[in-house]
């Protein structure tokens, strides 16, 4: 016999040829979809970038279709793209330069109007009322730009207005050393400069003699300014060498000046970095072209190739230095501290976030994220682990085997444990037990499904009961004697979650409960919020919202799993959450050959019908229904069996009836 997954849409195997309609709505199937904290820079397909701008720790990009992508840190939804967002010419991320990572976003549509989103706390999000006829747009240190198209200027937020400027050309918002604060540039159409706002390190005050200025950027604390003979001019805080020019530069067509670093575009394509370089920021990657576009963030860059394309380097911390990419075959997704890992159908890792990948991670059919470290589970039953390792949460049990599930927990950096379930229904525990989650309890036996919250472990049994350890400081292993016929199971930060083979959920913990919750088919526990997938394939989310991780998208069409990850970020003592989804079409899910007989699963859902078509010549009007009748969608797969699969070439299709 031979069990294969699904590789693309046509596989052939055994003389079996699988074939599956396109997906007609929503996004593509298979794709990771992320809201909250972290981002997955997806980029469609068919789709390339027309233009991008850099926040302080996040990205947005135009797409060839007028619409938005956005990347990298997501605390107040700056990347969290408003829906129908279109026919975009222009974007612009907040440049929040201090530790905090507070920010938002800005976007000109073609008819002159501007859209915000993310941080508002001091009005930078709300666009003045009938603001139109703008055609250049410009964010910056809790204050917004808008250039009219009579060259005057508009600004909201927390930075005064400057009267008097006339005939302007060109804005940029910049940082500032404080909230409230913030500074900004101006350019006139005879190539002076303007500058207004923080002055703490006399980036408000313009170089005497300062002329025929074609390009500003206003920095953190500095500016740089592009003159009709290709030279550069910086001034203000120079005590990360922002504003030390390197000598000879010249032939540069565009500047970006970042937290404390600085770029330049020349006319051959190519880029050059000067400045604070402690994310790497000005490690320009080698053999970097036919670059068109360039921005900076706080601590990373970005640059637009001619092909479309994008590069990105620097800090990495949210994800701001991630090139967005195809990621379209993913089959499961796990989510841990400011890290995403996704299974591929070929049985490989991809990741993104704090958490490096380690070498030959192949041949995988699970995976699990902790607080900082990973585990993944092989076909041959082993167990990889990695990330950091204070309590040896990634010493996998020499002779550890014959495993088929893992499940990796802990609250944060200094935190980390991790469970196996081996194939005789045991459990096995290894790294910090502080709290007793690594004590499992005594004889616990026929078990078929583990979980591993912040400080506490779940097993589901063979019965249908639930057995907790661990933490008991919010009462998530207090299991309520109404969980019973559980059928999966998930465990928080301080809260854990029973699906019952009824679709119903019950919560106990420091999040509630949701009323009413009915047809579910997979639950996920974050660290202060729920979310759960309806046998209809729509996703409800409940609890803490702080990140925007209940804010499910509407786009997403019908969904086939769901995760949740976040982490504490010390730096500001913020707790970071946020929910993933992989939405799916109409695809076959698996196959299995055993002689003349093919057995495979497709996904489904509920309320729709689904048929299965099969053909010897792979043409119109060569196809034939199965005679297995009209399957119906329940939000699980069903599984179809042709006994009648006789080589050398059999086809098969699926229908939504």
């Amino acid at each position: 016999m031979t069990r294969v997954r699904l590789l693309t849409h046509v596989l052939y195997v055994v003389g079996l040829f699988l074939s599956e309609s396109a997906f007609a709505s929503g996004l593509p199937a298979g794709q990771v979809v992320s809201w909250g904290t972290v981002v997955l820079p997806y980029l469609p397909p068919g789709k390339s970038f027309t233009n991008i701008a850099a926040g302080g720790h996040h990205n947005l990009g135009i797409l060839n279709d007028g619409t938005v992508l956005g990347w990298g840190c997501n605390d107040s939804g700056q990347v969290a793209i408003p829906n129908g967002l279109s026919n975009v010419v222009a974007v612009a991320g907040g440049r929040d330069y201090t530790v905090d990572t507070f920010g938002h976003s800005l976007a000109l549509k073609s008819d002159g109007t501007v859209v915000a989103w993310g941080y508002g706390y001091v009005g930078q999000t709300n666009v003045p009322a009938g603001l139109s006829n703008v055609v250049s747009i410009s964010a910056g240190l809790d204050f917004s730009l808008a250039l009219k198209s009579d060259g005057t200027l508009v600004t909201w937020g927390s930075i005064g207005s400057q009267t008097g400027l006339s005939n302007i050309v060109a804005i940029s918002a910049g940082g500032g050393w404080t909230h409230g604060g913030g500074h900004a540039m101006a350019l006139a159409n005879d190539g002076s400069v303007f500058a207004w706002g923080d002055n703490s390190f006399n980036m408000a005050t313009v170089p005497a003699g300062l002329s025929n200025v074609i390009a500003i950027s206003a920095g953190g604390t500095h500016n740089l300014v592009l003159k009709s003979d290709g030279t550069v001019i910086a001034w203000g805080n120079t005590a990360s060498g922002q504003t030390n020019v390197p000598s000879g530069l010249t032939n540069v067509i565009a500047i970006a000046a970042g937290g404390s670093n600085s770029l330049a575009l020349k006319r051959d394509g190519t880029v050059v970095a000067w400045g604070d370089n402690s994310k790497g920021q000005t490690n320009v990657p080698p053999g970097l072209s036919n670059v068109v576009s360039i921005a900076s963030g706080f601590s990373h860059c970005v640059a637009l190739t001619s092909d479309g394309k994008i590069v990105a380097w620097g800090n990495n911390d949210f994800g701001s230095a991630n090139a967005p990419g195809a990621l379209n075959d993913v089959v499961t997704a796990a989510g841990g501290g400011n890290f995403t890992l996704a299974l591929r159908k070929n049985g490989t890792v991809a990741g993104w976030g704090l958490l490096p990948l380690p070498n030959g991670l192949s041949n995988i059919t699970a995976i699990s994220a902790g607080s900082f470290h990973a585990l993944a589970l092989r076909n041959d039953h082993s167990v990889t682990a990695w990330g950091l390792n204070q309590n040896g949460q990634t010493n996998v049990p020499t002779g550890l085997m014959n495993v088929i599930g893992i499940a990796a927990g802990g609250l944060d950096y200094s935190s980390g444990f991790s469970l196996a379930l081996k194939g005789d229904g045991t459990v096995v525990a290894w790294g910090l037990g502080l709290n007793g989650q690594t004590n499992v309890i005594a004889g616990l036996s026929n078990v078929t499904s583990i979980a591993a919250g912040g400080t506490h472990g779940l097993a589901l049994k063979q019965d249908g009961s639930v057995i907790a350890w661990g933490s008991n400081s919010a009462g998530q292993t207090n299991v309520p004697p109404t969980v019973t016929n559980v059928i999966a199971i998930s465990a928080g930060g301080a809260h854990s979650l029973a699906l019952k083979a009824d679709g119903s959920v019950v919560s106990w913990g420091d999040v509630p409960g949701l009323n009413g919750l009915t047809n579910i088919v997979a639950i996920a526990a974050g660290k202060h919020h729920s979310v759960a997938l309806r046998a209809d394939g729509q996703v409800i989310a409940w609890g803490g919202n702080s990140e925007g991780q209940t804010n499910v998208p509407v786009v997403l069409g019908k969904v086939a799993f769901i995760a949740v990850g976040g982490s504490v970020d010390f730096s500001n003592s913020r707790y970071r959450s946020y929910s993933l989804a992989i939405p799916v079409g109409l695809q076959f899910t698996s196959l299995q050959v055993t002689n003349h007989t093919a057995t495979f699963g497709l996904r489904t859902f509920a309320g729709e019908q689904y048929g299965v078509e099969c053909s010897t010549n792979f043409i119109d009007g060569g196809w034939a229904e199965l005679p297995i009748g009209t399957i119906s969608g329940n939000g699980f797969d069903a599984f179809v069996t042709d006994t009648n699969a006789v080589p050398p070439t059999k086809f098969y299709r699926l229908k939504r009836l």
